[in-house]
């Protein structure tokens, strides 16, 4: 689950409206991120044990991380940071699915999968991560913990 909600965390879309300054970016998009944490947090925490429960859970989760990400993707990035914010959403977009994937192979009992589609999500979040840190949206970098 950790890897779900860390991706939380989020391809430049085109659009008609220029493009936004690199300050205004990283507000709009920090600004989303935090809604979204605010939203994550509030899921309920169920036990590890009880997977019916954690896979609604996860399934949530990822619906209010997809829809974040959707509205980071609408947001016109600086023509600079271009590159790097189509980098960024795209290794969130391949961490949201593989969350995906390991609540599909959780529910269906196979602990395999699950673990297999866990660690594609953790390399990917952590690419996000990096370049979310370069992109100066730190806020929608995935939370310390521990």
């Amino acid at each position: 689950m950790l890897a779900v909600v860390g991706a939380g965390a989020l391809v430049a879309a085109c659009s008609s409206s220029p493009a936004l300054s690199a300050r205004e970016y990283r507000a709009q998009a920090n600004r989303i991120c935090r809604d979204l944490r605010r939203s994550t947090g509030a899921l309920p925490r169920p036990e590890p044990t009880a997977t019916d429960q954690f896979v609604r859970v996860g399934r949530r989760s990822l619906a209010l991380q997809r829809d974040a990400l959707g509205r980071i993707r609408s947001l016109d990035a600086p023509t600079t940071d271009e590159r790097n914010v189509g980098k960024w959403l795209g290794f969130v977009a391949a961490a949201l699915d593989a969350g995906a994937a390991s609540l599909t192979a959780q529910s269906s009992g196979d602990l395999v999968a699950a673990r297999a589609a866990n660690a594609r999500g953790r390399a990917a979040t952590a690419k996000a991560d990096e370049l979310a840190r370069l992109l100066q949206v730190g806020d929608c970098t995935t939370p310390v913990t521990g």
